[in-house]
């Protein structure tokens, strides 16, 4: 995971580099001559397209350590399948009845917790009501 966050801070880096070099209108050679017109388009061009390079790269390695963390929080909650609202609130509403403070949390109890946050997040409360309205309609 140290590698891949390592990675990502050099391509936002690399990224940073190239929109500042993009923003200077009168970029020069490796000589100090500036550029041609043709030049600086032609430059520009090969600019642009390392930078969305670099972003579609940054965007797989956010996407591999999002899936790496979730991963690890779904075993360290001992759930079965995150993406299984009605096991991920079961274990999040055994938490709830357990009474238990929100700083003496274990560490399985706060990836459960966690877990059910990214989960709202990354579905929306639309779909939470939509899956208890399924259950229901289940029973």
């Amino acid at each position: 995971m140290a590698e891949a966050e390592s990675l990502y801070a050099e391509l936002n880096d690399a990224c940073t580099l190239i929109q500042a070099q993009l923003s200077n209108k009168n970029h020069e050679d490796e000589d100090g001559r500036r550029l041609t017109e043709i030049e600086y388009h032609q430059w520009r061009q090969r600019a642009t397209y390392a930078l969305a390079k670099k972003r579609v790269h940054m965007g797989h390695v956010k996407r591999w350590m999002s899936e790496r963390k979730q991963e690890a929080l779904r075993i360290e909650a001992g759930v079965a399948n995150p993406n299984n609202v009605v096991e991920l609130f079961g274990a999040l509403l055994r938490v709830i009845k357990a009474g238990v403070h929100w700083a003496d949390l274990t560490p399985e109890e706060d990836a459960v917790v966690k877990l059910s946050e990214r989960w709202i997040r990354m579905h929306g409360a639309p779909a939470v009501v939509a899956a208890r309205q399924k259950a229901q309609a289940a029973s």
